[in-house]
């Protein structure tokens, strides 16, 4: 079997039915509000923490 070889109408076919002959959906960017800007900033302060004591872990050692 040679894995090389194709046929451009089995591509095609593949193409068509899975319906990547259409251009993609249009992606409209979001502002988020509320509870969910705040979870994202309680998030971001979570992993400046967890960075800084990952640091202090590292700079002391393991003993």
């Amino acid at each position: 079997m040679n894995l090389d070889h194709y046929d451009r109408k089995e591509i095609e076919r593949l193409l068509r039915d899975e319906g990547w002959d259409h251009p993609p959906a249009e992606v409209r960017r979001i502002l988020p509000s509320g509870w969910y800007r705040a979870a994202f900033w309680a998030l971001r302060a979570y992993i400046i923490v967890m960075v800084v004591v990952v640091a202090i872990g590292f700079a002391r050692g393991a003993h």
